[in-house]
């Protein structure tokens, strides 16, 4: 055992390495990663990726150069050739060397497509997508508030229904609905509301594009009056024009949703009342000849 100590130690003078030495390397180099500046190294990430992309750029440009410089010594003309294909080649190349989100890359993994696709300048996905993210942020509420009312009803307006012989499509269209027609009322009109002033969605998400296809109109306004153009007598008309559609619109929602019976009801009982006055009147008139 002393025989090995001496070897050992031996060894350690003759390298210069010493076992606590490396312990200290080891938890230096802990603490410095530990306390690292984390946006200073996301900064340096970033930067490193922007190099990254400018180095495929300049690959597919000096490709399209020495693409060009092969056509014109073989006597070709680059407009008579096919640009469109070298374009579409070129953005594959460089779409292929980017980050890929998960819709691309299950795409990618399960051969469906070569290259990954910009599915956000396709101006239906765009509008799919802020539909969907609308849908899922109000959609709970509306269900909460649609479910609310329908446990409001008495059950026993249901049994009567059941008694009577009404099947489920009957009890939904001639029980349910008119028992919830004030709450879906409410909802429609507060959806229509929020939906024509729908503005943070568009606006984080691409603000407005591609080609104005998520733009909506408080979108609009905010860029027509804070966003470099700062035309304020057009933002405020264009305030005015959607009051107007929303006001027209929750009109048509009161109008087609009213009691049509309480209505056919009230109308009666105005002519019934005019008909009395046309009577009192008549009556006076008699009375005074």
């Amino acid at each position: 055992v002393q025989t090995a100590d001496q070897t050992r130690n031996k060894c350690k003078q003759e390298n210069g390495l010493d076992i606590r030495h490396i312990i200290i390397a080891v938890l230096a180099s802990i603490m410095f990663f530990v306390m690292r500046d984390r946006d200073e190294a996301q900064l340096n990430k970033q930067i490193k990726q922007q190099q990254k992309a400018s180095r495929d750029i300049e690959h597919v440009q000096t490709a399209d150069q020495t693409r060009n410089k092969c056509k014109q010594e073989n006597g070709l003309d680059i407009r008579h050739g096919n640009v469109e294909e070298g374009l579409h080649a070129a953005r594959a190349v460089h779409l292929s060397r980017l980050p890929m989100g998960p819709i691309n890359d299950l795409l990618v993994r399960f051969g469906f497509i070569d290259a990954p696709i910009e599915l956000l300048r396709s101006k239906t996905v765009a509008r799919g997508v802020v539909i969907f993210i609308q849908t899922w942020m109000w959609y709970g509420s509306t269900m909460i508030t649609l479910i609310s009312g329908i446990l409001g009803i008495s059950p026993e307006i249901f049994e009567s229904a059941e008694v009577d012989g009404a099947n489920r499509v009957q009890t939904f269209f001639y029980i349910t609905m008119p028992n919830i027609k004030t709450i879906l009322l409410f909802t429609l009109v507060t959806s229509l509301i929020g939906g024509l002033n729908m503005f943070d969605i568009p606006r984080l998400f691409q603000d407005g594009k591609p080609d104005d296809a998520t733009l909506t109109t408080s979108l609009f306004i905010y860029k027509q009056a804070f966003s470099g153009s700062y035309m304020y007598n057009r933002a405020a008309a264009a305030s005015m024009v959607m009051f107007l559609i929303i006001a027209v619109l929750a009109a048509m929602m009161f109008f087609v949703m009213r009691d049509k019976d309480e209505a056919k009801l009230n109308k009666q009982i105005r002519q019934q009342q005019k008909a009395y006055a046309k009577k009192m009147k008549a009556g006076k008139e008699n009375a005074s000849c």
